[in-house]
């Protein structure tokens, strides 16, 4: 369900039908700065605010990802997607902003 989840937000974030927030993307910025673990995953999601929250990339996130890590290791190849869409975002969190909001 993740690697589903995660591969549609690439996706369409690479179409241009989803523009993450400017929370989503600080959000994302935090993730890529983080050692991924089940605790430090759910510490992430439960300091996020409602508007983040409501937001497309922590509805992918917040059971899916945690489950995700409980079992496996955070460079286990079933995270690929989620990595690559957290890189991305990421990136994109340091440009400039263009006044989204």
């Amino acid at each position: 369900m993740l690697e589903r989840d995660v591969t549609h937000l690439l996706a369409a974030h690479g179409q241009g039908h989803w523009i993450p927030s400017d929370g989503e993307l600080g959000f994302a910025a935090g993730l890529a700065r983080m050692p991924w673990t089940e605790e430090s995953m759910r510490a992430a999601v439960r300091e996020v605010d409602n508007l983040v929250y409501a937001g497309r990339l922590l509805r992918a996130l917040d059971n899916n990802a945690i489950v995700v890590l409980r079992h496996t290791a955070a460079d286990d190849l079933a995270l690929h997607s989620l990595c690559r869409l957290i890189d991305a975002l990421a990136v994109e969190a340091e440009r400039p902003s263009d006044g989204r909001g």
